[in-house]
């Protein structure tokens, strides 16, 4: 029904100038202050709300004056390949607001968790769950929720535990507070288990040890931040979690390949995790 061609998160340090694509756009505040100008119009960038630019109209993301922090946001671009859906996208409009947030913010983190992994099949997953999120709005805009969805979305909202290991909850405090030091004491302590307890259920949850999905989360950052803002490489080391910038530059140069300063220069537009097909315009 959809083909996710990429999906992020990360704070929009930058505003950016108008511009419009032949795909469709999703942005999904979590934070921040900022907004979002679409066509004409301007709209808060405030949580609990889903903001669309249509193919072909131009758009803007902006951080607000005087605000405290830079807007975040959960940002999927996508194509549409059933005629039907595309109809019933446009007819919900620039803003949709949630009528469980919590629920909504769930499902797209469920989705850049697998993107993130890109294990067996992972587009296809991709795809599948985007689609039942979108049928999700489209449905509450017609007043509708069957059963099925209804029990779908209280899955995705729940604060599993798995064998005693209350992995939603210590995922997400990883993914909160990846830009400052964490050890495996500090998730053991949070999440009450031993340290062996932690990485083999982590392990077998999420197949990766906690540590190397807290190092992998913010290579992942570093790159977003390198390939689209000027902010300097002392700044992004130290803002993903890095104590050094000697150690940062190590570590990237020995899992990319090439230094911070090298890819940015070959990656300065792009900041996507690609699912599909590349995408060419922004």
């Amino acid at each position: 029904m959809v083909k996710v061609y990429w999906i992020a998160s990360y704070p929009q340090l930058e505003s950016n100038v108008p511009h419009s694509h032949s795909f469709w756009q999703l942005l999904v505040p979590t934070g921040g202050d900022g907004s979002i100008l679409v066509g004409e119009e301007s709209y808060p960038a405030t949580r609990g709300t889903a903001l669309f630019a249509q193919p072909g109209i131009p758009h803007t993301v902006f951080r607000n004056e005087g605000a405290a922090g830079p807007p975040k946001f959960i940002d999927v671009k996508f194509g549409v390949e059933e005629e039907r859906l595309e109809q019933e996208l446009r007819t919900l409009g620039p803003c949709v607001t949630f009528t469980d947030t919590d629920a909504s913010l769930a499902q797209l983190k469920n989705i850049l968790t697998e993107a993130q992994f890109q294990e067996l099949f992972s587009s296809e997953v991709i795809n599948m769950a985007f689609s039942i999120f979108l049928i999700g709005l489209i449905r509450t805009h017609h007043g509708e929720k069957s059963a099925a969805f209804v029990q779908y979305e209280k899955a995705a909202v729940l604060d599993e535990s798995y064998k005693g290991l209350p992995v939603s909850q210590l995922l997400e405090y990883i993914n909160q507070n990846f830009d400052r030091i964490i050890s495996l004491d500090d998730l053991s302590s949070f999440a009450h288990v031993s340290k062996t307890t932690l990485i083999e259920i982590f392990k077998e949850v999420y197949g990766s040890t906690p540590i190397r999905y807290l190092n992998n989360l913010r290579m992942q950052k570093a790159k977003e931040l390198l390939s689209d803002s000027d902010i300097s490489i002392s700044e992004i080391s130290e803002m993903v979690g890095f104590q050094s910038i000697h150690y940062f530059s190590r570590n990237f140069k020995e899992r990319e390949g090439c230094t911070p300063m090298e890819y940015r220069r070959r990656h300065r537009d792009s900041r996507y995790i690609t699912l599909e097909n590349p995408i060419t315009d922004r």
